[in-house]
Parts: structure tokens; sequence; C-alpha cells
């Protein structure tokens, strides 16, 4: 309970969080559900009105386009090869050519990358760093 009202006091105190705390109790009072299943739609709208083009954020970024499936097609070729062997279906590459772009542009001696299922993230990443000959994943 003393967990409880600590939380709650901090919910007060901070302005920005009062949305949530006030879709909270606005919920626990009706019965509601605090899912945010049903708020995909808002999602989806406040990213189409602050997305920006791959080109357009390297060039905020000041970085170059370089796209590392043309520069080396044999590799993301088999790449390719072997996902498609793979009986387990999970996401795409992503944005492989704004990962790869980024680490060709700024040459980091330092990569932290959290990649997931089938390594796209982490092709890219390895791929840019190899071509600059600098840096350590």
């Amino acid at each position: 309970m003393f967990g409880k009202l600590v939380t709650g006091m901090r919910y007060l105190v901070d302005r920005k969080k009062h949305p949530f705390l006030f879709r909270l109790i606005r919920t626990r009072l009706t019965g509601g559900d605090m899912s945010l299943d049903n708020t995909s739609e808002q999602a989806f709208r406040w990213c189409a009105e602050r997305g920006v083009s791959t080109e357009e954020a390297l060039q905020q970024l000041e970085c170059e386009l370089v796209d590392p499936a043309a520069e080396f097609s044999e590799v993301f070729e088999k790449s390719h090869r072997t996902v498609s062997e793979c009986p387990q279906a999970m996401g795409g590459p992503g944005n492989v050519e704004l990962l790869h772009s980024i680490i060709r542009s700024t040459r980091p001696e330092h990569v932290l990358e959290t990649g997931v299922a089938y390594g796209w993230s982490s092709l890219a990443v390895l791929l840019a760093l190899d071509a600059n000959d600098l840096g350590h994943l």
C-alpha cells in the first residue's frame, strides 16, 4: 500500500505523467482495460507526422547514402538464400541502408548493436566497419 502511495505522489508531482495518471484513474473507476491495443491508429498517425525518409534523415545527419546490398551484392544474395531456407519466419532486414550509411560516414571505433532475428543489422554494421577498416562491434 505504501509503495502505491509513493508512486501516486510521484505521478502528482511530475506534470508530464498527468495524462497517464488521469487515464489510470478513469480506467480504474470505469473498470476499463489499461491495454494499449486500441491506440495503434494513434501511434501510426504520430509516426506519420514525424517520420522522414532515409535520405532526409541521412541529409540531416550529414551522411552519404550507401547501399550495402549493391556494394556487397554477393554477401546479401547469400544471406537472402540462407534466410529463405530457414523454417522459422521472422522479420525482414529493416533499414540496413541507414545503419550502414551512418557507420560509413561517421567511422566509429566502437558500435554497440542489439540485433535480433536473422542478423541483418549486424551484417550491415559489420560490412560498414570492414569497409571503413576501422571499428569493433
